[in-house]
């Protein structure tokens, strides 16, 4: 809901380097983006990728990179859950300055205070920021700015969130530094976000609406234009749990809103426009390729529409890019031919899981986009997509892994009409429709979500791909499962009273289950006994 609180995740500690110089320097300027939680460099073009800057405390995650107007700083958000002045409660955000040899925090850590979206002045002296806090009668969204010399804050915009789940956020100062344009959202009659442009005096003052259905506004260098995602199309929406939203399009316009011009049309959800220093491209985030998923990534337009192309293709969940200003003279992303553009893959650290399955950083043009990598179910999410052209994007796989050795994981085969069938050694249980598939081999029981079809020829070809976690091709044949002794105990204690009571009513009523049950543990029991014997987890009474 908050803007603070999206695309945080672990990150890797590297130094940054200060701007090259004139002479020397690479044609194709430097943008700065976030994948997965890291903060990455590249070039305009997509080339000299590389990660840019880490967290410094454990549990850290970095957000929201901007440029000063020089170059030389980035300002970010950084969130610790579970940080503040407590050590303890809910996740807290606050913004840190980099100047290529130190961090130094700009705004404190404080549970239930959540800095983000950092603006620069033009000047560089100041930044505008939105801040959520939580009070003690809810939530209250406000724009600030802070002096970078002093340190002192002055709250433009303010509002309660509600019922309405009202909020104040993306700050954007216009090229003279006077004005501060900024989204306020807000819920509908029917609980969808209806986003605002609006406007506010620098030094403060009353706020006036701009564009009505826009969001992430973005003003040209020399401020003559307005780039921003409007919703005003209607095509595709996004839902949780209570509310939805309406997926963005590219737009740009006059300064003062009028003379709006559509710059893109798709299902996907394109957000966060930022321009080049010539105003010649836009850098966008958009989930085009996979809408709906997890498969945000960065794209790069020109400014009439013209030469989309992505340049973090492969790069799974990227997006909120920046330009860095004095780095380069050329905008374009070298080909506007996305086919044309290498593939580029980043593999997060895997769980480390006895008889972890997975399938491999790619498979069948899906890209391992986020992992959940400790805990008691670690899983593996192919969300994203490797091709441009979402129609030749398959549908989605989530795989969760539980230990074999918790037996409710079982009883859920045997209380449901299961199909049980022995694949590569493993014992795959099927029941098709809304259910989803469950593979068991070795120390663990996987889960297998797909985004859409359930249906078993899918499933096996999921299955077909599998292999132990951290082997980069699939292998001949899977452990075979194991069960925990208590279960194999309770499977064999059916089958015996079915034996002494010879029909399953009277076996379901000895064992006080129901007939469904019975038949469910009988079938189990066969299917785990097919090569002649019960192979046990090393699981603890």
């Amino acid at each position: 809901m908050f803007s603070a609180w999206r695309l945080f995740a672990l990150l890797a500690l590297v130094g940054l380097g200060l701007p090259a110089g004139a002479s020397g320097a690479p044609e194709h300027a430097e943008v700065v983006f976030v994948s997965g939680g890291s903060i990455f460099a590249a070039r305009a073009d997509g080339g000299e990728r590389h990660v840019l800057v880490g967290p410094t405390q454990p549990g850290e995650q970095l957000a929201y990179p901007v440029w000063s107007p020089d170059g030389a700083t980035l300002a970010y958000v950084s969130a610790v859950a579970g940080g503040g002045d407590a050590g303890t409660g809910p996740e807290a955000t606050r913004l840190v300055m980099f100047d290529g040899a130190a961090s130094r925090p700009l705004t404190a850590l404080r549970d239930g205070v959540y800095d983000s979206s950092p603006a620069w002045s033009p000047d560089g002296s100041m930044l505008a920021f939105a801040r959520t806090t939580q009070t003690g009668n809810g939530f209250r969204s406000t724009i600030v700015t802070m002096s970078l010399a002093t340190g002192a804050e002055l709250t433009l915009v303010g509002v309660d969130l509600g019922g309405r789940f009202r909020s104040v956020d993306e700050p954007a100062w216009s090229p003279d530094g006077s004005t501060i344009a900024f989204t306020h959202s807000r819920l509908d009659a029917e609980y969808h976000f209806r986003p605002l442009i609006r406007v506010v005096s620098a030094a403060g003052g009353e706020p006036r609406t701009l564009i009505r259905d826009a969001q992430s506004a973005a003003w040209s260098p020399d401020g003559a234009r307005l780039a921003f995602a409007s919703v005003r199309d209607r095509n595709g929406r996004r839902c949780g749990s209570d509310e939805c939203w309406y997926a963005g399009e590219l737009y740009t316009a006059s300064a003062d809103g009028s003379g709006a011009r559509r710059l893109t049309a798709n299902k996907g959800d394109d957000a966060r426009p930022t321009w080049s220093a010539d105003g010649s491209r836009l850098l966008f985030t958009s989930d085009r390729n996979l809408p709906e998923r997890d498969s945000n990534e960065v794209y790069s337009i020109a400014s009439d529409g013209s030469c989309l192309t992505w340049l973090t293709n492969g790069t799974p969940s990227s997006g909120e890019p920046a330009w860095r200003p004095g780095t380069g003279t050329r905008y374009d992303p070298g080909s506007c031919d996305p086919g044309a553009r290498p593939l580029l893959i980043d593999t997060p650290p895997l769980p480390r899981v006895r008889d972890g399955l997975w399938l491999g950083p790619r498979f069948d043009g899906l890209l391992l986009s986020n992992i959940q990598p400790s805990g008691r179910e670690p899983y593996l999410a192919y969300d994203d997509c490797e091709h441009f052209d979402h129609a030749r994007c398959p549908q989605t796989v989530l795989l969760l892994t539980e230990p074999a050795c918790e037996t409710f994981t079982f009883r859920g085969i045997t209380e449901n009409p299961y199909r049980l069938r022995r694949r590569r050694g493993a014992l795959l249980a099927f029941a098709g429709g809304e259910e989803n598939a469950t593979l068991f081999s070795g120390h663990t029981v996987t889960s297998i979500q797909l985004g859409s079809r359930n249906r078993l020829a899918d499933v096996d070809r999921i299955v077909r791909g599998l292999r132990p976690l951290g082997n980069p091709s699939p292998v001949r044949r899977l452990a075979p499962p194991r069960v925990p002794r208590r279960l194999a105990r309770r499977l064999d204690r059916t089958a015996q009273t079915l034996r002494r009571h010879g029909t399953v009513k009277q076996t379901a009523r000895a064992l006080r289950i129901s007939r469904l049950d019975v038949r469910g543990r009988l079938r189990l029991r066969k299917a785990l006994l097919a090569d002649g014997r019960y192979r046990y987890s090393a699981c603890r009474r």
